[in-house]
């Protein structure tokens, strides 16, 4: 190990992935080979956006942890422990050391409450900020709401007023980059 792990730091949250031991030492995400040549902090420029590692966990070619970002909070990213790109500076692929991290979609995407009288809630998550359009049909495929927003990187949660709708079964609809489709009931 490195002389920095004898320093007053510690390490946190080890795991395996992909033949490397990945780690945590001082808030700074480590790989290790197993040689002192080979342990270094992981070069990823996307972790220069997140901080505060937690709960590394490797599965396969894959490292999961949560982290901070001062944009979206704390989430739930993986990274490619396998990678093999090559670095060169006229090459937009990662350098070998790169584990080409991204955010994971968060769980609680979906609707509520679900039966409602008056507003919807949409939860859903977006890598990007895109406009979005939101559609609600009845069960014979008839549009009765549309509305377009425009989504932020990260979590969003939209309300949408149905109180207009008489009671019965609808879908609401988001289409843009990434579609979905939710079933929800109208009470009186």
């Amino acid at each position: 190990m490195p002389e920095l792990v004898k320093s007053d730091l510690y390490v946190q949250f080890p795991t395996g992935a992909c033949g490397n031991l990945y780690f945590v030492i001082g808030g700074t995400l480590w790989s290790s080979n197993g040689t002192n040549a080979g342990t270094n902090p992981v070069n990823d420029p996307f972790l220069a956006t997140v901080g505060s590692f937690y709960n590394l966990t490797g599965s396969n070619n894959k490292l999961f942890f949560s982290a901070y970002s001062y944009k979206t909070g704390r989430e739930l990213f993986v990274g490619n422990a396998c990678s093999q790109s090559t670095n060169s500076p006229t090459a937009s692929r990662p350098a070998p050391d790169d584990l080409q991290i991204q955010r994971v979609e968060k769980a609680n995407q979906g609707i509520y409450p679900n039966p409602t009288r008056d507003i919807l809630h949409l939860n859903f998550y977006r890598q990007n900020t895109e406009r979005i359009r939101i559609s609600v049909t009845d069960i014979t495929g008839r549009t009765l709401i549309d509305q377009y927003v425009t989504s932020r990187e990260g979590n969003n949660n939209v309300a949408v007023s149905v109180s207009s709708l008489p009671p019965g079964n609808y879908f609401i609809k988001l289409s843009g980059n990434k579609k979905q489709v939710y079933h929800f009931i109208k009470l009186d």
